[in-house]
């Protein structure tokens, strides 16, 4: 079985049957990874339809787990959340955002250098 592309993912999380919101799920989820290249979780990648979760390069399997969980709880809450959703999915990725801080402040994660 091929593995999953992250657009695929987030369709999944999301609940989107087909490709008619693309560009709106891979907006919020290209706004999600800015975010987590500042926390330090990954490397600042624009993420196209093709992009696999292991084009990431994220060498913590730990972290790369819990990015793809941001990435789908964010995503959630930015593209289709109802008002009673919203305070749960906020409370979710704020708790995995924390999280990632202390792995990365005791397994810092060094990005691989790209020329």
């Amino acid at each position: 079985m091929a593995e999953q592309t992250i657009l695929e993912f987030i369709r999944d999380a999301t609940s989107t049957p087909d490709d008619s919101y693309d560009t709106v799920l891979l907006t919020h989820v290209n706004g999600v990874m800015f975010g987590l290249h500042q926390l330090g979780a990954v490397t600042l990648k624009t993420i196209t339809p093709t992009t696999l979760w292991t084009d990431l390069a994220v060498s913590n399997v730990t972290i790369l787990e819990v990015v793809k969980q941001i990435i789908s709880l964010r995503v959630r809450y930015l593209f289709d959340s109802t008002a009673s959703q919203q305070g749960t999915l906020y409370e979710a990725f704020s708790e995995y955002e924390s999280r990632v801080l202390i792995e990365l402040d005791l397994h810092p994660v060094v990005p691989p250098v790209t020329p």
